[in-house]
């Protein structure tokens, strides 16, 4: 502030002084410019899987904290980020904005990132701030691996040398580094508890059984793709590398072979963490061509400067465009049977929480939050969903944006299904706990 008075020329630095443009950016540059000032609030509820080849798929979020933001865009891409186009947005409400991707055609991955311009501190903001949002288009579940049971996985290759946190498939037990959580106490599986994770433990402190002096590899069994149309990988990982002495400095690695093992090519290299679970999907053919020897590898590694690495996997997913012969709703047992609405997570929260719930049917569904006297808070969707599991995001916010007090809430689901020849109804409600 008293640089700029200093460069005031009128007695009034609420108009601008000559060089605010100039001395906001060096400032910014060292992260204490007007960038400090900002309350960002930044909500959306990424697109889900579709097999809509025929209509528009429309990007909805809201921004707030950005006073007249510019150059606000939704950016999408079908070929792997290679060819990225940008879309104008619509303001449909205050800070609420919207912009609607072309319909693709079946087997095709959309990724897609927002970015925001903010005129005073003159930084584009993105969201996510890593990585991209994405979704499906005509594609159908051929396996679910929730790593419940046993399933053809190994863990150790030769040259694997980590002395701590090896890879094993167990029940993990939730770390912490203050009060941020390294390890997941979870799985991803809503109703499942096992996972692939480098050392289940906690131990004593936070680094007693994290990944320590190497590497630690685990491997798929080997998959048969080729009679699958365009398979494409799913899998959710969890990866911290950012919370011991030497933040950032250790990386994840995923690789792909369609030869068995004998050569790999490589799908993630990134010392970027996901800070909680993080879905994962990729064409199997723009790595390697599809044979029946397809298998990954993950691995995880902590060396010179030692840190604290933690890395959990779940729900591997192979998916093919198209119909899959001998896939049905009665024998894939990863479409739910039931309506069910899970435990939000993290709870207790804060800023934000996931709420998973599963719908056997398409149904017309509502999932709304409520505090104790019953009054409701905000609507998180309403509208319809296809049969599956599917996750919405709560960001402490009520249906004006504004962000609630800490406390108890209820969040509320109900579901009408119309496919069968009588209408179907389900209620349930949960409790959740927002800390500030």
């Amino acid at each position: 502030m008293e640089v700029l008075v200093a460069d005031d020329d009128d007695g009034d630095i609420s108009n601008g002084t000559p060089h605010f443009n100039e001395i906001n950016q060096a400032f910014n540059n060292h992260g204490i410019g007007s960038i400090l000032f900002l309350t960002l609030s930044f909500s959306h509820t990424p697109l889900d899987d579709t097999q809509d080849t025929l209509n528009v798929y429309p990007v909805i979020f809201d921004i707030s904290g950005i006073s007249a933001p510019d150059s606000v865009t939704v950016h999408y891409s079908t070929d792997n980020l290679q060819t990225v186009i940008a879309l104008p947005t619509t303001e449909i409400t205050t800070g609420t904005y919207q912009a609607d991707i072309p319909p693709q055609s079946a087997g095709s991955i959309v990724d897609y990132f927002i970015t925001v311009l903010d005129p005073l501190s003159n930084m584009t903001l993105r969201f996510p701030a890593n990585g991209t949002y994405s979704f499906l288009v005509g594609y159908n579940q051929v396996l679910l691996d929730e790593l419940e049971n046993e399933s053809g996985w190994t863990v150790g290759a030769p040259d694997d040398n980590a002395t701590t946190g090896v890879w094993d498939r167990d029940d993990p037990e939730p770390t912490f580094v203050g009060n941020v959580m390294v390890q997941s106490g979870n799985d991803h599986t809503p109703t499942g508890i096992q996972c692939f994770v480098t050392d289940h433990r906690a131990g004593q402190t936070a680094g007693s059984f994290d990944v320590d002096n190497g590497k630690t590899t685990l491997f798929s069994p080997l998959y048969d793709m080729t009679s699958l149309d365009s398979p494409v990988f799913r899998y959710y990982k969890w990866y911290t590398n950012e919370k011991g002495a030497s933040p950032g400095q250790d990386f994840w690695v995923v690789d792909i072979s369609n030869d068995g093992g004998q050569s790999w090519v490589n799908v993630e290299n990134t010392n970027v963490p996901t800070n909680g679970w993080e879905k994962v999907q990729f064409r199997v053919s723009d790595y390697v061509t599809p044979t029946d020897q397809i298998q990954l590898r993950f691995i995880a590694s902590d060396y010179n400067p030692g840190s604290l690495v933690e890395a959990l996997i779940d729900d591997i997913a192979i998916l093919a465009a198209g119909s899959v012969t001998g896939i049905t709703e009665e024998n894939n047992p990863s479409l739910p049977q039931n309506f069910e609405l899970s435990q939000n997570f993290p709870n207790p929260f804060n800023p934000t929480t996931t709420i998973r719930f599963a719908v056997p049917r398409t149904s017309r569904v509502t999932v709304a939050i409520y505090n104790l006297l019953g009054q409701r808070v905000r609507t998180l969707f309403s509208g319809q969903k296809p049969p599956g599991w599917h996750s919405i995001t709560w960001d402490g916010t009520n249906d004006a944006g504004l962000g609630v007090a800490s406390g108890i809430y209820i969040y509320r689901m109900t579901a009408v299904s119309t496919e069968n020849s009588g209408k179907e109804e389900f209620s349930r409600i949960r409790k959740m706990i927002l800390l500030k």
